[in-house]
């Protein structure tokens, strides 16, 4: 599992997911209805979506929201085997 998603994307599906996430338990509190589960399902999804910094989706459709900085960052904090040595 290859990150596919970039740091803004990434922070703005965490985001995006706390928000619904906390809209959904208010609801939640009212009524158990469907939009309730479809608000705290979508929350998830999103939030864990924007912890890992990949989505299945995208990895099927062979796209990513990883700019030039981000993959430099990555490969920086993870160098090949033989720069380990």
């Amino acid at each position: 599992m290859r990150q596919n998603l970039g740091t803004m994307d990434r922070y703005c599906r965490l985001s995006a997911g706390v928000l619904l996430l906390t809209l959904g338990a208010a609801r939640l509190e009212r009524s158990a209805g469907l939009l309730t589960w479809l608000l705290l399902g979508c929350g998830a999804t999103m939030t864990t979506q924007g912890l890992l910094g990949w989505d299945p989706l995208l990895s099927r459709l062979g796209i990513s929201t990883l700019d030039a900085d981000d993959i430099f960052e990555r490969n920086q904090s993870n160098p090949p085997v033989e720069a380990r040595k």
